[in-house]
């Protein structure tokens, strides 16, 4: 079998993609590759046809399917749009001349993972400020955002058409520390889907739809278990329609504030033995219950966020 020596590279992709195209004119060849001077007749064979291959999340270089042997060989050398570093994803290969193979928010998964703005979209890190706070079953929780940021939704793309869109993150929104009976613990309020939602320009009105948690750990309460202690997942439905919100509007600066929340959300309590404990004398589950006023049926609770938008 004939192996060329052509390697392609993939080069700047801003203002190359818009979003909800498909990826027959998201990643066109043409625009996408610079061919040299060197390319063989095989190699405008395989790329003027296309390669039958699938790619599910780049972001993770997870690409499946049969991927011809020429294409396989090449590696494709990434260069990062504000990034003078580069990276190679060896192996992957990129199906040129199939369409429909992602929709749009697995397009963004695709651009944010190479740190990609896309035409007609800009991407912000929101961050909690204060003015923010949480009722859990009538109870004031305390929590709010600081001054300077410290907590955070990373990569929030608005785009032109007023989709919103943020990946899950790893890193926690909110990281707490409390204190009870003699013993410490951390909380970490966690993603646990992707942000979907959209934008009004005209109004500033906003509403997005998250998943999430709050995930606890103790290095100093006998018995507990870090692994496993958790709230049950919940879906939030921030709106700046909220009693507590305001529409966003933005500065010359294209800062935006804003604040969205959710009143209608209820919680589950954590499961017994979840977190460990002390036979005979203490479960941790039910002692974290009982300080949270856990479960806390939907009408029973508030959690509102103040929002700076920092464009990245």
């Amino acid at each position: 079998m004939h192996k060329s020596d052509y390697r392609p590279r993939l080069i700047t992709l801003e203002d190359r993609v818009v979003p909800g195209t498909t990826l027959a004119n998201s990643l066109d060849p043409s625009l996408m590759l610079t061919l040299g001077s060197s390319l063989s007749a095989l190699d405008r064979e395989l790329l003027s046809t296309g390669a039958e291959s699938q790619v599910a999340d780049l972001g993770r270089a997870n690409v499946g399917a049969a991927i011809p042997a020429a294409v396989t060989g090449a590696d494709l050398l990434v260069q990062v749009a504000g990034n003078q570093a580069s990276g190679s994803l060896g192996n992957a290969a990129i199906g040129l001349g199939t369409a429909n193979m992602l929709d749009s928010s697995h397009l963004l998964q695709l651009q944010q993972g190479f740190g990609i703005h896309s035409q007609g979209a800009t991407v912000y890190d929101f961050a909690i400020v204060p003015g923010s706070g949480l009722i859990v079953n009538n109870n004031d929780q305390g929590l709010d955002g600081r001054n300077p940021p410290t907590d955070f939704y990373h990569g929030v793309s608005i785009g032109s058409d007023g989709t919103v869109f943020a990946a899950q993150q790893d890193d926690p929104i909110f990281f707490r520390t409390v204190s009870g009976g003699g013993s410490h613990f951390d909380l970490r309020f966690r993603m646990r889907s992707d942000m979907n939602g959209t934008f009004d320009s005209s109004s500033g009105s906003m509403s997005v739809t998250v998943a999430q948690d709050v995930k606890i750990d103790s290095m100093d309460a006998g018995g507990f278990d870090g692994t496993n202690c958790s709230t049950p997942v919940i879906t939030l439905n921030f709106t700046t329609n909220d009693p507590s919100g305001n529409p966003f509007t933005f500065d010359n600066q294209g800062v935006g504030h804003g604040t969205i929340g959710d009143n209608i959300f209820g919680q589950d309590a954590i499961p017994y033995g979840a977190c460990g404990g002390i036979p005979g004398f203490t479960d941790w589950a039910t002692a974290i219950n009982l300080t949270f006023g856990l479960p806390a049926p939907a009408g029973t609770n508030h959690f509102w966020l103040n929002v700076q938008a920092t464009p990245q």
